[in-house]
């Protein structure tokens, strides 16, 4: 572990112990830390971590793997990411699908956020939008209420139902310090999950 002096001052002794990944990977989305994957039958994981002085943000990928269908089965695909440890509420995280360019950012500045597929029909996609079509289409469900999760339709349109599709992808959070935000040496604690 690394030591940074937070204030300024390495004469007064308040260094900071930065994470194992300060200056090694996580700095950026190519360079992202590897969560693993999360099948929608109820998979959580948790990590750790502080963002020092000079520092971006903390860069995380996971697969969300949404398990098959067939059949008219339940559809419990479902991803959440959220700050279950934010000291002072000096962290904020944004969450992409796909990957890192802005048109696959899902929403940003948040604390507790998800991507899910318990709506029937197709919604708005684009920034701040929890299920979407392909990118930069705006498609409007017949009505926009929640669906719950069985049974799922292989035909898209179906009232009262989700459609039985393939939504596995890789999901990129960054967790960075708000602006404003007190400086301090406390860690934060992001918990992702699929099917909860």
């Amino acid at each position: 572990m690394a030591g940074h002096d937070w204030p300024g001052n390495y004469g007064n002794g308040c260094e900071c112990t930065a994470d194992g990944n300060y200056g090694v990977a996580g700095g950026v989305c190519t360079a992202a830390m590897d969560v693993g994957s999360l099948s929608d039958a109820g998979s959580v994981a948790q990590r750790q971590g502080n963002v020092m002085p000079g520092e971006a943000g903390d860069w995380y990928r996971f697969k969300a793997v949404d398990t098959p269908d067939a059949g008219g089965a339940c559809d419990k695909f479902n991803v959440r990411a959220q700050l279950i440890g934010n000291p002072d509420g000096g962290f904020l995280l944004d969450l992409y699908r796909g990957g890192c360019a802005g048109i696959q950012q899902l929403c940003a500045g948040q604390t507790d956020t998800g991507w899910t597929v318990n709506f029937y029909g197709a919604q708005p996609s684009g920034p701040g939008a929890l299920n979407g079509t392909s990118a930069g289409t705006v498609v409007k469900s017949p009505s926009p209420e929640k669906a719950g999760e069985c049974k799922c339709s292989a035909a898209p349109g179906m009232p009262g139902m989700n459609v039985c599709a393939d939504n596995s992808a890789d999901f990129f959070v960054r967790v960075y310090r708000a602006a404003g935000a007190a400086k301090s040496c406390a860690a934060y604690t992001l918990q992702v999950s699929n099917g909860l």
